[in-house]
Order: C-alpha cells, then structure tokens, then sequence
C-alpha cells in the first residue's frame, strides 16, 4: 500500500521534474559546464536508484528474517511437545508394565521359557490399552513437525536468497556512490559547472514550489510537505545516494520513519538549521545527534560513526560523520528524521529531496 501511495504522490513531481530536466538537457547541448552537470544529475539519479534497490532488498530481507525466527520458534516448539508426549508414553508404559508383574522383558531378553510368549502378549495388551489416545496425539504431533520442518527449510532457502539480493545491492548503491563522488570531485572546481549548477537549482526549486502548491491543492497528507526553509542545508555534506522509504514495514511491526542517505563512511554530516546539538546512543541508532532547530523542529540523525560538534550550532556546522553504529553493520549510511514541532515524526523525503 505504501509503494502505490508513493507512485500517486509522485506524479506531479514526475512531470515537473520531466520538464526541468528537458530544460537542461536542451541547455546542457550548447553548455559544457551544463553538460557536466547533466552527467553529474545523471550519476546521482544512478545512486539514488540503486539505493532504493537497496531499501528494498533490506526491507525484504528484514521481513524474511522475521518469518523464518517464527517459523524456527514454531518448529522448536512442537519438537519440544513431542519429546515431552514420547516421555509421558514411556514412563506409562514402564508404569503399567510393572503393576501387570511381569518379570522380565522378553522383546528384549527372547522368548526362551515357555511364560515368555505369555508375558509377551500381556506387555502388549498393556501397550495398547493404555496408550491407545496417546499415541493418536503421537502421531498427529510427528506429522505436525514434518510439515513445520518443511515450512522452516523453504524459509532458510528464501532468506538465503534474499541475504544474496541484498549483498549485491549493497555493493551496487556504494560503487554509484563513488561513482558520482568522482563525478562531483573531478568537476567541482569547475567555474562553469558551478554556474550551471546555480542555475539549475534555481530551477528546481521554482519546480519543487509548483510541485508544493498542487500538493496543496489536493490536500496530500502532511508527509508530502517540505519543512525546509531559505538557508536549510542537507544533512550530508558530500556525496550520498537515497530514497523514498517512509512507512516500509520494519520487523517487529515498526515502521521506517526517515530517509536513508547511503555515503561513504566518514562523510561529513551537518545541522541543517541553527541550533543545539545533542548526542546519544541507543540500541538501533547506535550513535545519534538530536538537533533542536531553531526553527522549532527537531532533528534525528542516526548510526553514526563518531560525532563532531555539539551545544549550540549553525547551519552547516559538522555536528558527525557517516557510519554503521546500531542496526546498520555493514553498510555506513545516515538515517535521518524530521519531527515538525518536536511531534510525531513526517516524511522527509519532500525536504531532503529539495535541498541534497
């Protein structure tokens, strides 16, 4: 439901991204600095890509993980009960066994006395008057077990298989990322790509704007609204890639509340907006930074590798650096959280996209 809410949401932001990007094709043609900056765009959108291929293959993996860990307790259990309900058919089988006097087992010692094939058919008698029920539930319980130990073997191959998928798309969205680091690192000092660069995002935002009025207008729920404001920056200072994940099922019945940049560990992060910087750990941010703006929204940002400065700030000051503290092991990136007000939480894609 949440990926079809996305694609309606983003149809005006399509067409008018459609139109700004033809603009500057047009322009990059007679351009070189524009042209360069096209070849930039078009890197980042490469990224960005790749980085939804990775949200994605996490979100599955995650939801995999989850339905293997019940389907393994679930297994784990009824292996219990059987072993339990086949101690609980011993014991009364010894039980009955010995108040029926007979004196030895002759299954087990054979039949070499002529009382032994009547002991014999005592024993079984036994056996089958008294654990007739027993051995129904028995039978109901191996059968049980099968059918969990098949369900728990199909979901160990579908995990492994997902592990697979996201492996590879980790790789993927951080060689795009520093693919477009490359791309920005060699043309940064570039006075004519900086002049294009202005332009273009003068252009965007007369883009975002319009996009902003007909959300508006059809009266979209606040998670499409922009919160940033003339002198809001980005949260990562250098090359990232990201993606529109808000409200992804997450395990344990949460939901993503934030964007995901993905950059190279030690990558600068900065306040977006004046204001105080406080740091923190916990157990799935790792190391994190609350930024109470100025504007008077507050900020999350998450899994930190280390933190830069804190107490009061300004926009753009260094407040940490991209890791993978926390739940994100392996994959250095910022999760970041807007929460209008210091209230519950709003999607921060329609922000970040308009200013990273």
């Amino acid at each position: 439901m949440w990926r079809r809410t996305k694609v309606l949401i983003g149809v005006a932001s399509a067409v008018m991204t459609l139109l700004c990007v033809t603009a500057v094709t047009v322009h990059a043609q007679q351009d070189p600095g524009a042209r360069a900056v096209a070849e930039i765009d078009a890197a980042q959108r490469r990224a960005n890509d790749a980085a939804a291929a990775w949200a994605f293959a996490a979100e599955r993996l995650e939801e995999l993980e989850h339905e293997l860990e019940r389907s393994e307790a679930a297994l784990a259990a009824l292996e219990l009960r059987l072993s339990e309900v086949r101690g609980e058919l011993e014991q009364v089988v010894l039980q009955r066994f010995m108040s029926a006097n007979v004196s030895t087992l002759p299954f087990l010692s054979g039949f070499q006395r002529p009382t032994d094939q009547a002991q014999a058919a005592v024993l079984l008698g036994i056996v089958t008057e008294a654990t007739v029920v027993d051995l129904d539930d028995l039978e109901v319980l191996v059968i049980d077990v099968a059918a969990s130990q098949r369900r728990a073997d199909r979901d160990r191959v579908a995990t492994e298989r997902a592990r697979r998928v996201y492996a590879d798309a980790v790789v993927v969205a951080q060689d795009e990322v520093r693919r477009l680091q490359e791309a920005e690192t060699l043309r940064q000092n570039d006075v004519a790509v900086q002049r294009a660069r202005t332009l273009q995002r003068a252009s965007q935002a007369r883009a975002e704007a319009n996009e902003t009025n007909v959300a508006d207008r059809t009266s979209r729920r606040n998670s499409t609204v922009q919160f940033g404001r003339p002198g809001w920056v980005c949260p990562v200072s250098g090359p990232t890639a990201f993606a529109d994940t808000w409200g992804a099922p997450r395990p344990g019945d949460r939901r993503h509340l934030g964007v995901d940049f993905i950059s190279p560990r030690g990558t600068p992060l900065v306040a977006v907006v004046p204001g105080v910087a406080t740091s923190g750990q916990n157990s799935l941010g790792g190391n994190v930074v609350y930024l109470a703006g100025d504007d008077g929204h507050r900020y999350y940002y998450a899994h930190l590798d280390r933190w830069g400065r804190l107490g009061r700030v300004a926009a753009g000051d260094v407040i940490g650096y991209v890791g993978d503290t926390g739940n994100a092991v392996g994959v250095p990136h910022l999760h970041f959280e807007i929460r209008p007000g210091g209230g519950p939480n709003v999607n921060p894609y329609p922000t970040v996209r308009a200013y990273c």
